[in-house]
């Protein structure tokens, strides 16, 4: 299992899918409802700097579905649109949930603002043509941070034998083979980290970190111990 080496633990950065915080029926997930909120309460005790980039999850492709239904022309830059505004909604309900349940300081991420510890900020989707991935790897830019996480209900980059997805999670990869198996975005899309994002990473010398949504996990990851996922780097 993979480690984490040279990890700067001032800054957190993370990419989380909108699937990993709430349900089909979009309701708080249990991992978000039963761990989200002490996880960041411990991060802020030893005064990190929180930056999470949400996902659209289920509600995105709900939408951009009945999108389609009613119009069969309509473009992919159209349907991005309606996922960007869910990520900005979930993104809001989140930021409420944390600061009026949970009596966490939240604000919301916006680009060439001052950062601080003691504080979450929750970024969303900016722009059609690429997904909030792409966001969390302009934020991670923005604050120095060369280390990126991913939480999403895949726990890592699977192996592929024989033409068939194994359930192993191949621990380590380089962007240069990643990027030949990552595939382009469209809207909607559902993998761990498409191909705009792992560029514009790449291009950066960053590292980032496929992990699922187990709490004990993440923790051993940003702890330096080993863990269960996939680590993308140079």
């Amino acid at each position: 299992m993979p480690k984490l080496v040279e990890y700067d633990p001032r800054i957190l950065i993370a990419s989380i899918g909108g699937s990993s915080l709430f349900s089909e029926a979009k309701t708080l997930s249990p991992f978000a409802r039963d761990h989200l909120a002490d996880f960041i309460r411990e991060q802020l005790r030893h005064e990190r700097v929180l930056v999470a980039v949400v996902g659209g999850g289920p509600e995105a492709r709900v939408r951009m579905a009945a999108a389609r239904a009613k119009h069969q022309n309509i473009s992919s830059a159209q349907l991005d649109e309606i996922g960007i505004q869910v990520t900005r909604k979930n993104a809001a309900f989140i930021a409420d949930w944390l600061k009026n349940d949970m009596d966490i300081r939240v604000q919301m991420f916006t680009f060439k603002q001052s950062i601080q510890s003691g504080i979450i900020y929750l970024g969303y989707g900016t722009e059609p043509g690429h997904n909030t991935d792409y966001v969390a790897v302009q934020a991670a830019m923005e604050a120095g941070q060369k280390i990126l996480l991913n939480i999403s209900n895949q726990p890592g980059l699977f192996r592929v034998s024989d033409g068939t997805t194994t359930d192993e999670v191949i621990p380590d990869i380089t962007w240069g083979e990643y990027l030949r198996i990552a595939p382009t975005h469209y809207a909607g899309i559902q993998h761990p980290f498409p191909k705009e994002a792992a560029q514009l990473a790449m291009e950066n010398e960053m590292t980032v970190i496929l992990l699922g949504s187990v709490m004990d996990n993440i923790r051993r990851c940003i702890s330096g111990e080993e863990f269960i996922g996939t680590v993308i780097h140079p």
